[in-house]
C-alpha cells in the first residue's frame, strides 16, 4: 500500500493572496473598459447613428461606475434620471398623452395622441460591441494576478 501526504497549507495561502490581486486587476480592467464604453456611447451612438444629438441632455446623463467586492467586480454604465426618455429610445415603446394645448392656447376638445417610438439601442448595442474586449480583459487579469 502507498500512502501519500500532501501539505495544502502553501496552496491555501497562495490562493488567499490570489483573490485580492485578481480583484484589483479586474477592477482596473473594468474601469478602463467602462470608460471606453461610456465614451463610445457618447461619441458614436448619441452623435449620429442611431441617435442624433439635439440638446446633449441624454449624452450628459451617461455615467460609469466600478465597484470592487471581496469576491468580484461590478461595472456599470447607466443613464441618470436627467433624461428619462433614454429608456424609451433604448427599448422603443408607445407614449400616450392628452393634447390640451396647441399653439400656446388651450384646446376646446382635448384629444388623446399616441406616438410609437422604434427601438434605437445605444447602450446595449455598444455593450455587445465590447464583448471581445471584456473576455480578453478577464483573461489578462487572471494571467497577471
Amino acid at each position: 500500500m502507498i500512502d501519500v501526504q500532501v501539505d495544502t497549507s502553501r496552496l491555501i495561502a497562495r490562493l488567499q493572496n490570489f483573490t485580492p490581486k485578481l480583484v484589483n486587476r479586474l477592477s482596473r480592467g473594468m474601469n478602463r473598459i467602462t470608460m471606453d464604453i461610456q465614451s463610445s456611447v457618447k461619441a458614436d451612438k448619441l452623435s449620429g447613428d442611431p441617435l442624433n444629438r439635439r440638446s446633449g441632455k441624454l449624452s450628459n446623463s451617461i455615467h460609469q461606475n466600478v465597484v470592487a467586492y471581496n469576491t468580484g467586480v461590478l461595472g456599470q454604465i447607466y443613464s441618470t434620471k436627467e433624461a428619462p426618455y433614454g429608456r424609451l429610445h433604448e427599448y422603443g415603446g408607445r407614449v400616450e398623452r392628452m393634447m390640451t394645448v396647441a399653439w400656446g392656447r388651450r384646446v376646446k376638445n382635448p384629444r388623446r395622441i399616441t406616438a410609437n417610438y422604434p427601438e434605437r439601442s445605444f447602450m446595449r448595442s455598444t455593450l455587445s460591441e465590447f464583448h471581445e474586449q471584456f473576455r480578453q480583459m478577464i483573461i489578462d487579469s487572471c494571467v497577471e494576478a
